[in-house]
């Protein structure tokens, strides 16, 4: 508790214990429980794990406890530090690119959850928030390990740099991951990449 609203995306980390404890991400649009680790190249880990966000409540959010993986959310004297952000709910469907996407969007904010099916083929995505996006962040959910997806739009060559969450790989300026082309008020362009766009 202590949130001050119900979030929509929650970002959890044990700090304190030297186990190598992962960051825990959930949101609204998957439903409270299903949880991706920004440091690794995992697939979703399943809603009835333990350790981990099991659902948002009006000021803040639920973690579980059980097994070893009970650290890492809610460990005993163990510290944490959450991000939280608020969203707009579990979403709702979008067709503004040529991938229908599940979008959860608070414009006020600059701020989506947007959750698409791949096709492998160049496409787009909308996003909801109405301008251009200065930052896309993306995570294949299923189909094994993948990396992480990072756009973020500065200077002329923004829209090809690649970047990768779980990597210290330096910015590779291909067009695989965003097509060579920014975003717009309404969508996000991806490539044929794992990272943004595996069938």
């Amino acid at each position: 508790t202590g949130v001050g609203f119900q979030p929509d995306f929650v970002w959890v980390k044990n700090r304190s214990d030297t186990d190598g404890w992962p960051h825990i991400l959930t949101d609204a649009v998957r439903g409270g429980g299903p949880s991706l680790q920004s440091n690794s190249t995992g697939a979703e880990v399943a809603a009835n794990s333990s350790g981990y966000v099991s659902a948002f409540a009006t000021d803040g959010f639920v973690v579980t406890e059980g097994d070893t993986r009970f650290a890492n959310t809610n460990g005993s004297s163990a510290t944490y530090v959450s991000w939280n952000w608020l969203a707009g709910g579990s979403g709702s469907s979008n067709t503004n690119g040529s991938i229908t996407s599940t979008v959860s969007a608070n414009p006020t904010a600059g701020f989506s959850i947007v959750s698409y099916t791949g096709t492998g083929a160049n496409a787009t995505v909308g996003h909801g928030l109405g301008v251009p996006l200065d930052m896309v962040i993306t995570k294949p959910r299923n189909g094994g390990s993948h990396s992480w997806g990072v756009y973020q739009r500065y200077g002329s060559s923004g829209a090809e740099t690649q970047l990768q969450l779980n990597s210290t790989t330096a910015p590779n300026e291909g067009t695989s991951f965003w097509n060579g082309t920014h975003p717009t008020s309404t969508v996000f362009t991806v490539n044929t990449a794992s990272a943004t766009n595996n069938s």
